[in-house]
C-alpha cells in the first residue's frame, strides 16, 4: 500500500492467506542436506510449502 493507504499495482502477488488455517495436519518437506534448500524451496515457496533441513550426524570412515 502507498503511504495513503491504496493498494498499489502488484500488491496482489504479496497477498497470501495462510494454507493450513483449518486444517487438522500440516505438510512440510524435509532435506537430509542444506545444500537441497534452496532448490526444494524454489520448487516449493508458490504452494506455501515450507523447507526443512534435519543434519544427520556427520560420516565415520
Amino acid at each position: 500500500m502507498d503511504g495513503r493507504g491504496r493498494v498499489r499495482p502488484g500488491d496482489a502477488r504479496l497477498f497470501r492467506l495462510d494454507r493450513t488455517e483449518g486444517q487438522e495436519h500440516a505438510l512440510y518437506v524435509a532435506a537430509g542436506k542444506d545444500t537441497l534448500r534452496q532448490q526444494l524451496t524454489g520448487w516449493l515457496a508458490d504452494g506455501g510449502v515450507p523447507v526443512l533441513v534435519v543434519r544427520g550426524f556427520g560420516s565415520q570412515s
